[in-house]
């Protein structure tokens, strides 16, 4: 499956020199060598200060990009979770309030399950 990525990401992966499909090691590993190569302690070169903070935005970005990602994915396992838990209480019954709908039904109609 193929996902829309925004620009503004595409961006990013290449300010920190990232390929496609990357780990979060990788972001923080790129993120920590340039920041070495460009941080202006330790690089004197006129412009690095600006190449800096446009490695800091990348990586931010990124990591927004991965947070977000993270979230989104463990609220569909939460709403999955909760939607199954109440298919489960209104058909198949609840074992603290007793039968389900399903069972009720049943005795209902053929006198027992």
């Amino acid at each position: 499956m193929k996902m829309d990525i925004p620009d503004k990401i595409i961006a990013a992966r290449k300010t920190l020199n990232l390929g496609e499909k990357v780990t979060l090691k990788d972001i923080r590993t790129a993120y920590l060598n340039l920041a070495k190569q460009y941080h202006p302690d330790k690089s004197k070169e006129e412009g690095d200060e600006g190449k800096m903070s446009e490695i800091s935005e990348a990586h931010s970005i990124l990591m927004e990009y991965v947070n977000n990602y993270r979230y989104s994915l463990k609220l569909e396992e939460i709403l999955n979770q909760n939607i199954q838990w109440r298919w489960n209480r209104y058909y198949e019954g609840d074992p603290l309030w007793g039968e389900g709908k399903v069972e009720k039904e049943m005795k209902k109609s053929y006198g027992g399950v």
